[in-house]
């Protein structure tokens, strides 16, 4: 990860701009200790996948509730042979969710694909289900529309890699197949209005040797999206925002990219993100990123996920420590699920957690204020432009208030010698500046 000495000018920085206030990450229960890729909210309960435990249940896909984190009906964990969940999509009173797991809840129907009714509190199968993995879930109409590895949906042996759920039987998306490779997979599914968008690991898609990685499905054929070219690698994620832009990421070159309808934008840099992108999501006029990179535009904490506001890149709570597969807003907090064990510096933040965002970015105006080193190996400079009485105060990433004095004329000593190595937040006349101590 790139990290240098570098002079931060409030002043400049800050000056009728956007800022992070410091954001505290919180645990959801104790967490998990299996990777998360998949989170609900409904209400005040949220539905994930990892490995759980209450009492004696050990089960793989599971509620978190009052505090707790509860099996779903007889759902048992991967250690008893069901496998894993990838994904999952909520629609009504039910639960869709896919991936590795062969005879769900007991049942031998439900390979790769089941149904959680939330009022019943039932597993149901659908169909028979699939003969590989499922990656991703979508609403399409009425129908429930599935990407994966499969090649055989219910009995239908002409659907692969994606296929349509009506309520009753499985089919082919169309008579066309979008690969006949072994290497094919469909990772990303996204709709917009009568348009399917599909991301996933192809060439050729369809015979069309323009289409590769990502196409679009108008529901009577598949088409190249924008003439997306030359950029090798899958796609993984994909969202729409409100506009109808679509926005991906993966791992070809340029990580993430933005689709208006008619031409492909890259966000910041062509080489912003040093990493994979597993989970894109927009939430307003910002979008977040997770995934595998620790570097993004040479934000020094912007570590496993990231935040876009359409012009700059910024680090979200001080980073993570492992990748993040998984992003969900909702009612002003941003819930994260992944593979990590520390959340900016929150050392019980395991696998999955929830920062506030909605008060999160703030206005600020001219502090007059330049801060340096940063990151530091432990002394700071604050440096007034007026000479004048300046509260200063230091929280650490759970906003615990470290210490606090009065800068008396316009140079001030910072000493974060004796602290351990994170991300620490310095607020002057109410305006906060993020500090890295490496």
């Amino acid at each position: 990860m790139k990290k240098m000495y570098k002079l931060l000018s409030v002043a400049l920085v800050l000056s009728g701009s956007l800022t992070l206030n410091a954001q505290t990450w919180e645990p959801i229960g104790n967490g998990t200790t299996a990777s998360v890729s998949t989170i609900i909210i409904d209400g005040n309960d949220i539905y994930a996948n990892g490995n759980y435990q209450n009492g004696s249940d050990v089960f793989s896909y599971g509620k978190f509730s009052g505090g707790q984190w509860f099996p779903l009906g007889n759902w048992k964990g991967v250690s008893g042979g069901i496998g894993v969940v990838n994904c999952a999509l909520k629609v009504g009173d039910d639960i869709y969710v896919g991936g590795v797991f062969i005879d769900g809840a007991g049942n031998p129907d439900m390979d790769r694909i089941a149904r959680w009714n939330i009022t019943t509190q039932t597993w149901h199968p659908l169909g028979t289900g699939l003969n590989q993995y499922v990656n991703s879930i979508v609403q399409m109409g009425s129908d429930i529309i599935v990407g994966g590895k499969f090649t055989n949906a219910g009995g239908d042996a002409n659907a692969d890699f994606v296929a349509k759920w009506d309520g009753s039987s499985w089919s082919a998306l169309s008579s066309t197949v979008i690969s006949t490779s072994s290497f094919t997979s469909v990772n990303a599914l996204a709709v917009s209005g009568s348009d399917l968008y599909i991301g996933g690991n192809f060439e050729n898609a369809a015979g069309n040797s323009a289409i590769d990685y990502i196409t679009k499905w108008d529901g009577n054929s598949f088409s190249s999206v924008g003439g997306w070219s030359g950029q090798v690698g899958a796609v993984f994620t994909m969202d729409i925002a409100t506009n109808g832009d679509l926005y991906i990421g993966g791992e070809f070159p340029l990580r993430a990219a933005k689709f208006d309808g008619t031409n492909w934008s890259i966000l910041g840099s062509p080489t912003a993100i040093n990493q994979l992108v597993r989970e894109i999501k927009v939430v307003g006029s910002d979008v977040y990123i997770g995934g595998n990179f620790t570097d993004v535009a040479g934000v020094a904490t912007a570590d496993y996920i990231a935040r876009f506001d359409g012009t700059n890149w910024y680090d979200v709570g001080g980073g993570l420590n492992a990748y993040v597969a998984e992003i969900v807003s909702n009612s002003g907090d941003l819930y994260v699920g992944g593979n990590f064990t520390d959340a900016g510096g929150n050392t019980i933040a395991d696998k999955i957690v929830k920062i506030g965002i909605s008060t999160a970015i703030e206005e600020t105006t001219k502090t007059n204020a330049t801060v340096f080193p940063n990151p530091t190996n432990g002394i700071v400079y604050v440096t007034m432009e007026n000479n004048v009485s300046t509260a200063v105060e230091l929280y650490n990433v759970v906003g615990e208030k470290l210490s606090s004095d009065k800068i008396q004329g316009n140079t001030y000593q910072l000493n974060l010698t004796s602290y351990p190595s994170g991300v620490y937040f310095l607020k002057l006349n109410n305006k906060t500046t993020k500090i890295l101590k490496k």
